[in-house]
């Protein structure tokens, strides 16, 4: 009878015949060998499961592709074979997702909601109307007064002891809403004070106004007009003359005022005339 030692035959075995994966998976019990065998059972995705998947791509109009894919990513299956990529490049903003059609839908739901325009953006700029009037205790001839300061009149002459007022400058201004403006806004223009001598001739001296404002901050409400406020608006009257230049009126104020709403914003006394500074606002394209 011939022995043959047991170590022996096992080291030719294992010399000449390899041990499947398989097999050894099956045998195995150590927790760190099932994983690493596990992992790599699973390096590629199941045909089947790429076969149930579908590839969409999503055009970004108003957000950075790359920034939403961040975003978007929780949306996605996570298995091996769904993807998500960006690109901003070449002119194009867009997203490539492949996934299972539920998630996609989800991904695109989500897109619908994320990509809208900022709300700065959405503001677009802002048209200043500024109109300057005096005003006199006389009644005088408002043939003049535009349509949009009747009503404004009407409750001036309510509340004031003055009876007469006269447009004597007017501006237009366009402005971009803070944080696409960081330097304020501002306009001159001479003013034709109506003053005349003894004789009846106009006096020498020109006035001139000056106005100036910060950049608006913008409040869109889901419902009712724009809020717009102004940290600061200030408006100065001088007058340059023989002896000189002086200053005759200088005051400023924060304004808040609703998108098409008109708002006095000053008065103060010139000599014997009253300075009424009136301002309104709204979005342009």
């Amino acid at each position: 009878m011939i022995r043959v030692p047991t170590l022996a035959l096992a080291a030719l075995l294992g010399a000449t015949f390899p041990v499947s994966a398989q097999a050894t998976q099956a045998k195995s019990t150590d927790p760190a060998t099932m994983r690493a065998l596990m992992s790599a059972a699973s390096d590629e995705p199941d045909p089947a499961v790429l076969k149930a998947m579908k590839s969409q791509v999503f055009v970004i109009q108003h957000r950075d592709a790359g920034q939403l894919a961040d975003l978007l990513r929780p949306l996605g299956s996570g298995i091996k074979g769904a993807r998500m990529s960006s690109t901003s490049a070449h002119g194009f903003n867009a997203l490539s997702v492949r996934d299972f059609p539920e998630n996609l839908a989800a991904i695109g739901a989500a897109i619908q909601r994320l990509d809208v325009p900022a709300a700065v953006e959405a503001a677009q700029d802002v048209e200043l109307h500024i109109q300057v009037l005096f005003a006199s205790k006389a009644p005088v001839s408002e043939t003049d007064i535009p349509p949009d300061l009747q009503k404004v009149l009407a409750t001036l002459k309510g509340t004031l002891a003055y009876r007469g007022f006269t447009p004597v400058a007017s501006f237009v201004q366009r402005a971009q809403v803070e944080g696409r403006q960081n330097h304020e806004v501002s306009g001159t223009g001479v003013v034709d004070p109506g003053f005349t001598d003894k004789e009846g001739r106009k006096t020498a001296s020109e006035w001139r106004v000056f106005w100036w404002t910060n950049p608006p901050s913008m409040h869109i409400p889901k419902e009712g007009p724009a809020l717009l406020d102004f940290k600061g608006f200030g408006i100065k009257i001088t007058e340059t003359g023989a002896k000189g230049s002086q200053t005759l009126a200088d005051f400023s104020t924060s304004l808040s005022l609703k998108e098409g709403e008109t708002a006095v914003v000053g008065t103060t006394v010139l000599k014997d005339r009253g300075l009424i500074v009136v301002v309104s606002a709204k979005r342009v394209q």
